[in-house]
């Protein structure tokens, strides 16, 4: 996914004729803040300028239509405090021409209970997400694994993401599966109130022993970082597909 409209974000025109089509014959907040994210998370590697990242809010803005509303929703909820001021400005705009998001639930993440697992110096966590527009909880998934100096793909990762939402009984045995296969049979049980505090934790130590992200946890970790409370978290590079 990420390769792909990494690709036809060299012609943002060409992109948002893809994108946002796409997301009104879909609408779901996900897809809105997915496509937020891309074009403006500042990742080392594969994130946009600061200058593309202002051009975005102006092209989204001149599309005016509710699904364009809607990324510069998520633009506003996500993004770099700059380009979040500029897409809510922007929307603001839009709204007194009578242009509003046609899409509920943008920017709703919340964080459950969870596990904390632990394996040698890997670390990992199973947390439930709730997001108030969706008929089941998510399973956030995410994997340290630290590695050697190099290039990004040698420096260890931090892998993982969210599934899609399931029911209670699926949630439970999906992390039972994440748990046998983190060799963990006795992980730290932890309440809704640990989560945010057990993931900048671990988000953070993924910045000390720099380590890239995989292409799912790129896609979440702004979300993550509002439903944390806003922590400052490092930029980091952007593995895209297997590590090699």
């Amino acid at each position: 996914m990420i390769d792909d409209l990494l690709d036809a974000r060299d012609d943002l025109e060409r992109l948002l004729d893809q994108a946002l089509p796409a997301l009104e014959a879909r609408p779901a907040s996900e897809g809105a803040e997915v496509l937020a994210v891309l074009l403006t998370a500042p990742h080392r590697r594969t994130g946009p300028d600061t200058r593309l990242r202002r051009l975005v809010v102006r092209r989204l803005e001149q599309r005016a239509t509710p699904a364009a509303a809607a990324v510069l929703e998520a633009i506003a909820a996500l993004a770099d405090p700059d380009t979040a001021r500029r897409g809510a400005e922007a929307l603001e705009r839009l709204a007194q021409a009578g242009v509003t998001p046609a899409i509920a639930g943008i920017g709703q993440t919340e964080l459950a209970d969870g596990v904390r697992a632990r394996h040698d110096v890997a670390e990992g966590l199973a947390v439930r997400v709730h997001r108030p527009t969706e008929p089941g909880d998510r399973l956030l998934k995410l994997w340290l694994e630290p590695g050697d100096p190099g290039p990004p793909a040698q420096r260890g990762m931090l892998a993982g993401g969210w599934t899609d939402p399931l029911d209670a009984r699926r949630v439970g045995k999906d992390r039972e599966r994440f748990l046998r296969n983190a060799k963990v049979t006795e992980p730290d049980q932890l309440g809704a109130e640990e989560t945010p505090q057990a993931l900048d934790a671990l988000v953070r130590r993924a910045g000390e022993l720099d380590v890239a992200l995989s292409e799912g946890v790129a896609l979440v970790l702004p979300q993550l970082r509002r439903a944390a409370g806003g922590p400052e978290w490092p930029d980091f590079d952007v593995v895209l597909g297997p590590p090699g």
